[in-house]
C-alpha cells in the first residue's frame, strides 16, 4: 500500500491456520486467533502505529537505513535532548528558563509522534506538529 493511500488496512481471516492478519504496505502481520479480543487489540495497535507513517512524504520514506532492527524513535531522541539541555542550559549553577520552554515546545511532538521512527520525522510531520 502506498504512503498516499487513504484506505485503512483491513482486519482479515487467514483461513488455513485460523489466524487474524493485517497487510500493511505489503507485509503481513499476524494478530492472533481470528475474532479474539486480543487480535482486535493487536489490530488497533498496528493501525495506530501505521497512521503517522502515512503522512511522511514519499521521498523521505524511500531513504531507509538497512540492518537497523531497533531504530531510534522520537521519544528517545527527545529524552536524549532533554538530558543534554539540562547540562547545557545552566546559569550560575541553576537551570535556566530555556529548560521549561523546551519541555513545553516538545510536548506536542511527543504526544503526536513519540513512537514514530526518528528517520521518518520530516517536514510534513513538523508541519502537523506546528498546526497543533
Amino acid at each position: 500500500m502506498s504512503p498516499r493511500s487513504r484506505t485503512v488496512p483491513a482486519y482479515c481471516h487467514d483461513k488455513a491456520p485460523g489466524r487474524a492478519i493485517v497487510r500493511i504496505e505489503g507485509r503481513d502481520y499476524y494478530l492472533g486467533p481470528f475474532g479474539s479480543p486480543e487480535s482486535h487489540e493487536a489490530y488497533e495497535r498496528r493501525i495506530a502505529e501505521w497512521r503517522p507513517s502515512r503522512i511522511v512524504n514519499t521521498a523521505a520514506s524511500q531513504v531507509r537505513i538497512t540492518g537497523d532492527p531497533f531504530p531510534l524513535v522520537v521519544d528517545e531522541a527527545i529524552l536524549r535532548y532533554k538530558t543534554f539541555a539540562e547540562s547545557y542550559y545552566v546559569k550560575n549553577g541553576k537551570l535556566s528558563k530555556e529548560i521549561v520552554d523546551i519541555k513545553y515546545s516538545l510536548r506536542p511532538v511527543r504526544q503526536l509522534y513519540g513512537r514514530l521512527p526518528l528517520r521518518e520525522f520530516g517536514p510534513l510531520v513538523l508541519k502537523a506538529v506546528r498546526q497543533r
